[in-house]
């Protein structure tokens, strides 16, 4: 196994998430009482979730074991 990792798709990911966590917050002192705003607010935070919880299984079943054997043999 290599040592090169690479982190291009971490770090996009973390950004997009970072970007629409923003998002998220801003819309929802927006909405007011228009119902069609709160649910399209209410989709928009469920996706959020879901991406939230998918990269965050990826990187505990992929990118910390490999991490964790990349740094094995470096002390702590």
């Amino acid at each position: 196994m290599s040592d090169a990792l690479d982190t291009t798709a971490m770090y996009a990911m973390h950004d997009a998430l970072r970007r629409e966590a923003e998002h998220l917050a801003r819309v929802t002192t927006l909405v007011g009482a228009d119902p069609g705003a709160v649910l399209r607010t209410a989709a928009g935070w469920e996706l959020f979730k879901t991406s939230l919880h998918i990269h965050h299984t990826a990187e505990d079943d992929v990118l910390w074991p490999m991490l964790r054997q990349i740094l094995a043999d470096r002390p702590a």
